[in-house]
């Protein structure tokens, strides 16, 4: 029976890694968009005017459930934009405007031109919260039914949980369905994989354990390298949150001839409170296999995708350096 196959217990059965397949983003933009939502968001009758402003900015569009059911004539429209700012990574900056949704295009224009504001505060035209914890869950049900199913139900646990600080959305796809249920965090800028309710709480309030946050960890969308994005879940793992507060960049380097299959990856963080103190891990991350995208309601062995499966079988933790400059 077709309908038997769902991808994301097919990818859990085979032992599928999540780490290293969050895809690279450097800046999101969330619009909030009625439903029905077609299984490409961008082809929304509201959100396709949108390309070419987000293309231009190479910025990933995703779509939300607006947080007030205002219906599809809704006058106004929520936009947020997160960015990722040069050099080491901390976390994306964020913006949100509600626009007038007849002005949506010349709005988000605005919002993507180099040099727009950031943060809610000292910039008239930036209006919004105090900085929270956007917590992105896919739905996505026209894209794939484990999205929609899966991430409906860990919604709907979500709603009835006292999470202060943090704004739940129901979002468009996010990749990598086989892990469903997915989210993303921001402004960290974390993938998650095979997420519930409980496990998304005590991911927000970093009270989860990080070995097993590390097992539920994509990877993180500032890293545009998968070896980097595998390295740094493993260091989550045995450094502990702590680690997602400091200032971080990766280095990745090929070993000897085999340049397809392993990296050397070291990753620095700086403790920008403890006077640029640094943090540095060495980790060697090996491609485990090339494994099927398993398509909902189709065998394995029909799936016309593959990708890359990496894990780390190597870590180790440099001595802690003191800073090279004040201004480090």
């Amino acid at each position: 029976m077709a309908g038997a196959f769902r991808c994301s217990a097919v990818a859990r059965a085979d032992g599928y890694l999540p780490a290293g397949s969050a895809g690279a983003v450097s800046t999101f933009v969330l619009v909030e968009a009625p439903l029905p939502w077609p299984a490409d968001v961008g082809d929304h009758p509201l959100l396709a005017p949108l390309k070419p402003a987000l293309k231009a900015a190479g910025a990933r569009l995703q779509a939300v459930v607006p947080q007030a059911d205002n219906g599809s004539g809704s006058a106004e429209t929520t936009v947020v934009v997160f960015r990722r700012p040069p050099g080491d990574f901390v976390s994306f900056t964020r913006a949100e405007r509600s626009v007038a949704t007849a002005d949506l295009v010349p709005a988000l224009t605005d919002m993507l031109a180099p040099g727009a504001p950031t943060g809610p505060e000292g910039n008239g035209d930036v209006s919004g919260p105090p900085p929270v914890t956007d917590v992105l869950v896919c739905t996505h049900g026209s894209r794939d039914r484990c999205c929609g199913s899966d991430g409906m139900r860990v919604f709907g646990n979500l709603v009835g949980r006292d999470l202060p600080g943090v704004r739940l959305w129901r979002t468009s796809h996010t990749g990598g369905h086989r892990f469903a249920p997915t989210a993303v965090t921001l402004p960290d800028g974390r993938a998650w994989a095979w997420a519930d309710a409980p496990l998304l709480q005590q991911i927000v309030d970093r009270t989860l354990d990080p070995e097993l946050a590390a097992r539920h960890d994509r990877g993180c969308v500032a890293f545009d390298d998968p070896y980097a994005q595998t390295a740094e879940s493993a260091v989550i793992g045995v450094e502990g949150w702590r680690w997602l507060g400091l200032a971080r960049h990766a280095e990745v380097e090929p070993v000897g001839l085999t340049v397809d299959d392993r990296r050397i990856v070291t990753l620095t963080g700086t403790d920008t409170n403890a006077g640029g103190t640094r943090v540095r891990y060495r980790a060697e991350v090996v491609l485990r296999r090339i494994v099927p995208v398993p398509d909902c309601g189709r065998p394995l062995e029909e799936a016309r995708k593959s990708s890359a499966e990496l894990e780390v079988t190597h870590l180790e933790r440099q001595p802690s350096e003191p800073p090279v400059s004040a201004h480090h």
